[in-house]
């Protein structure tokens, strides 16, 4: 089975009031919507945030980006893990090939971004964010995988952690 992929972009969605959600397969659905009601702080663009999913049948990469001062950052760190999704799923280190794939995408970016990234695979779920977006064990009793963190940017790094596999998992920005 070759790879299925699918990547939500903020700018594509600035409708406020709006709920746009795609499933990949039967165990995964991405949402993405910039609000209910206007944002009451100074923003950039009306929706901010991105987020993709990728499965090849066996393992399930998920990340979740929320620009700040512009969608870009969010945007090239989300559309480099779509890119890579191949590569990552099937890399013994998944951990670091996300590090090194969300890093590299800050390049040039006119924004800092939170940036939430899960590799779930048969055996483990490697967690992988930076800033205030979060993942979620809703397997049982609700368990915050991820503390906030400063943003990503080039001069600051992504945390990484593994655990036991995760059934039910529940990525999102501060935008849900």
């Amino acid at each position: 089975m070759g790879i299925q992929t699918i990547t939500l972009l903020g700018p594509d969605f600035p409708t406020l009031g709006q709920i746009h959600v795609e499933a990949l397969g039967s165990h995964i659905a991405l949402g993405i919507s910039a609000g209910r009601f206007p944002k009451a702080y100074p923003h950039a663009e009306p929706n901010e945030d991105a987020a993709m999913a990728a499965t090849n049948g066996v393992s399930h990469l998920l990340a979740v980006a929320d620009g700040h001062n512009g969608s870009s950052a969010a945007t090239n760190a989300i559309t480099a893990l779509a890119s890579k999704a191949t590569e990552i799923l099937a890399s013994d280190d998944p951990g670091s090939m996300i590090r090194h794939v969300a890093e590299a995408s800050t390049e040039g970016a006119g924004s800092g971004t939170t940036l939430t990234v899960a590799v779930l695979t048969p055996t483990s779920t490697i967690v992988a964010s930076a800033g205030d977006s979060t993942a979620l064990d809703l397997s049982g009793r609700p368990r915050w995988l991820t503390t906030p963190t400063p943003f990503l940017t080039a001069a600051s790094s992504l945390q990484v952690t593994t655990t036991s596999p995760v059934s039910r998992l529940l990525l999102l920005t501060d935008g849900v």
